[in-house]
């Protein structure tokens, strides 16, 4: 997110220097340049949102319970299961 914030600072720089210039004065930065920075950005974004999320661990079972149990237990609490997929894509 540091290429982000340095694209908003670079941005808010040559917007405060284009106010200064007068109407006759050459621009202190076209839209092609606004448009290569953001398409460098967005394409570095791009990579990111491609790369898989790791998957959340799994809670090791508590002693005294077996495995079987557990595949039981959770047949019969599919809300809490819907409870943990809903959890993971709001973090998407």
């Amino acid at each position: 997110m540091d290429r982000a914030k340095e694209l908003k600072a670079w941005l808010s720089e040559v917007e405060e220097a284009q106010g200064a210039l007068t109407g006759v004065d050459d621009p202190a930065f076209t839209a092609e340049e606004v448009a290569e920075r953001a398409a460098a950005l967005a394409k570095e974004l791009e990579a990111l949102a491609a790369k898989p999320r790791p998957r959340p661990e799994k809670k090791a079972p508590e002693e005294g319970q077996e495995d079987e149990g557990e595949d039981e237990g959770s047949a019969g609490s599919g809300e809490e299961a819907g409870e943990e997929d809903e959890e993971f894509q709001d973090e998407l």
